[in-house]
């Protein structure tokens, strides 16, 4: 190779290179544009979310996109299942306090709740309690109720103030505002009186002493004067709730018997106390 040759040659090669690497420049700079552009680019605007709409249960029953079915064991339970054919959304609240019937069987809403009711179906359990033990316990369909408790009123309010309240004591409580029935329609144990508690089978709503003295207390904290519950008659529940052990702390606070006088207590009961309840005291 000639000495023309080989520069000729080596300054092709120089100026390939030269346009190559001017090439990847262009091109990296071109990317970075574009990504830069990217990045610089205003997004697309999200769609706005509708919030849900408030329902009470009677708008949600008028509304024909709305299927809706309400079973309940006519004690403690209610539920609320429902079926929303619509693209809308809706929050459906279930106040305390609120009743439902079916036949002779009345239920009362213990706890509040609510449920967002969107495209897919959905099942909303209540907590309940009976407002009368005429009815048998079963399986049935509910209708909101037209009939009114005034005074449960205020005992729906206390249970909102106060969730540690079980079921059973509430269910207790709204007895003896609705029907007053005696502690033989509602205790467990068996009554040195006999069973008295009436024509109609009670022992579905049958509890533990424990439950009887904490609505007693729960009666007696909303205003209810002792003398006006049937409860409060049968010498036998403050001896059975003193020898209970769940029950005895509430029933010293109930009966107002101080810790340092409970042998007093017990010394007047196996004296003076009912010849039928006396041998509790030994």
């Amino acid at each position: 190779m000639t000495r023309t040759h080989y520069f000729y040659s080596a300054a092709l090669g120089f100026s390939a290179l030269t346009a190559l690497g001017l090439w990847q420049l262009n091109a990296r700079e071109t990317q970075h544009e574009t990504v830069v552009a990217a990045q610089a680019a205003p997004s697309a605007p999200a769609a706005e979310t509708v919030p849900p709409v408030d329902l009470t249960l009677a708008e949600a029953l008028a509304k024909p996109e709305l299927a809706l079915k309400i079973t309940g064991n006519g004690r403690e339970r209610l539920t609320l299942e429902c079926a929303n054919s619509s693209d809308s959304r809706f929050n459906l609240h279930l106040p305390a306090g609120a009743l439902f019937s079916s036949g002779d069987s009345t239920v009362v809403v213990l706890r509040e709740a609510s449920v967002e009711l969107g495209a897919k179906p959905v099942s909303l359990t209540l907590t309940t309690a009976a407002t009368s033990t005429i009815a048998a316990l079963a399986e049935r369909t509910y209708e909101p109720s037209r009939q009114t408790f005034p005074r449960l009123r205020p005992l729906m309010e206390h249970l909102a103030e106060h969730p540690e309240i079980g079921v059973a004591t509430a269910q207790t409580a709204v007895l003896t505002l609705t029907e007053n029935l005696p502690v033989c329609a509602v205790a467990k144990f068996a009554s040195v009186g006999g069973d008295m508690g009436g024509v109609f089978n009670t022992d579905a709503f049958r509890v533990e002493v424990a439950d009887i003295v904490g609505a007693l207390a729960l009666l007696r904290e909303l205003g209810i004067p002792d003398e006006e519950i049937a409860l409060t008659v049968d010498p036998q529940l403050r001896i059975e709730a003193m020898i209970d052990t769940l029950a005895h702390a509430a029933a010293m606070r109930f009966y107002a018997i101080p810790a340092d006088r409970e042998w007093d207590f017990w010394k007047k009961e196996l004296t003076e106390g009912d010849i039928r309840t006396r041998h509790y005291a030994l």
